[in-house]
């Protein structure tokens, strides 16, 4: 039997994403860079929001004072001598993820037959729900003790 899973569409893509109950905190994107790419836009769109402030001109005018006060300093100046360092690449044959995390369960399955989690590759049910789960607050409306008073 597996775990409980969750079938949503990525925000961005479309792509469907299975994730069991453990990975699941409400996740709306997949795992192939939508969330950055969305995250990006997002911090785009506050920045034009707040260049069109008052308050964002006038910062943006003294950040731009400061950044060619700098500039021509930087002219007076010769730049300093950096040392350089080289790529040294990776290890060849490095196993995925995927297949890390199947040797360290010690579970041999077939991903044909089986749902798994797109984010820790627990097999989960055949039955996905398409919400969230739902926990009850032990002071929920409805159990309300002023509503038992009355």
């Amino acid at each position: 039997m597996g775990h409980s899973a969750r079938l949503y569409n990525c925000a961005c893509c479309g792509q469907q994403v299975i994730l069991c109950s453990h990975c699941d905190w409400g996740n709306r994107y997949c795992f192939d860079g939508c969330s950055k790419v969305a995250r990006k836009e997002s911090l785009g769109d506050a920045g034009r929001r707040y260049q069109n402030t008052r308050q964002g001109r006038i910062n943006n005018a003294k950040r731009q004072a400061e950044y060619r006060i700098r500039q021509a300093l930087s002219e007076l100046e010769p730049p300093p001598t950096v040392d350089k360092v080289t790529h040294h690449g990776s290890e060849e044959g490095t196993p995925s993820a995927s297949i890390e995390i199947d040797e360290q369960r010690g579970e041999e399955c077939s991903f044909d037959s089986l749902y798994h989690c797109h984010r820790c590759g627990r097999v989960v049910d055949h039955y996905l729900r398409s919400g969230y789960l739902r926990y009850s607050s032990p002071l929920s409306p409805d159990s309300s003790p002023l509503k038992q008073r009355a």
